[in-house]
């Protein structure tokens, strides 16, 4: 598999990625030159550097599902290759009302915090138990929603 080195700052909604290269090197010479123009201290500790494989084939994708209720309490989590058919986002609602939502990773806090924000982002679109929610659609609701909203205000 041929590698790619991530530099990416921030954390949760305030994470991004920054730069992409093609050796350790190139990304930590990069990320030097950005500590150095800082001009907080957070900022420079926010830079890391991931190491990313690139075309990984579905059928090794790692898929963490995240059982959450209204309230934002992780009921469980697990994880599961190639999960739901690779598919990853909404998946269902479960029995008692909870969400279930999978995200391509195997860092289970991660998905728990990805999760999380889409739980408040249905619930800002009166969307929490809709029957018409479907894997392909969360992303169409959630923003046909806010534009609804904007255009009645």
């Amino acid at each position: 598999m041929t590698k790619v080195y991530v530099v990416t700052s921030g954390e949760y909604s305030d994470y991004g990625i920054t730069a992409i290269f093609s050796t350790n090197e190139k990304a930590e010479a990069f990320m030097t030159e950005q500590i150095k123009f800082s001009t907080d201290m957070l900022s420079r500790d926010n830079y890391n550097i991931e190491v990313w494989e690139i075309d990984l084939p579905k059928e090794s994708w790692i898929v963490t599902n995240v059982r959450m209720d209204k309230e934002g309490n992780t009921k469980d989590t697990w994880m599961e290759e190639n999960g739901a058919n690779g598919e990853m986002g909404f998946q269902t609602w479960d029995s008692e009302g909870n969400l279930v939502w999978g995200v391509v990773t195997t860092d289970k806090i991660r998905a728990v915090k990805v999760t999380n924000e889409k739980r408040v982002q249905l619930i800002t679109n009166n969307l929490w138990l809709s029957k018409d929610l479907y894997r392909k659609d969360v992303g169409a609701l959630i923003n046909t929603s806010h534009e609804a909203e904007a255009k009645t205000e």
